[in-house]
């Protein structure tokens, strides 16, 4: 079976995740960045994808099922928090989309 979810993420926030992502130097006093998002699924499995302070930082994107243990994990190969996340578990799908949208700015 397939699942969907979809996160939309505030520009400002996006534009934050990518800039820790891309500057190895910096450094966050704590090993988890303030960018974790997840998303839960329709059968009770949910996802988080979050951003890493390691040397360099990284993207850890795991999923969880319906009892919060994890079930699987993807290879820290992205390069920006937008994107496309899927988890293969047996014979099912799970497809994590976060994208962007626009932040109102006071004028």
């Amino acid at each position: 079976m397939k699942y969907n979810a979809k996160l939309a993420i505030d520009a400002n926030h996006i534009e934050f995740c990518d800039s820790l992502l891309a500057d190895a130097e910096y450094r966050y006093d704590t090993e988890e960045l303030p960018c974790v998002f997840t998303v839960r699924f329709d059968n009770g499995y949910e996802a988080d994808i979050k951003v890493v302070n390691a040397d360099p930082p990284y993207i850890d994107a795991v999923l969880f099922d319906e009892y919060g243990f994890e079930i699987s994990i993807l290879e820290p190969e992205f390069e920006q928090i937008l994107g496309t996340y899927t988890f293969n578990i047996l014979n099912d799908t799970f497809i994590v989309e976060l994208t962007g949208y626009e932040t109102c700015k006071n004028i």
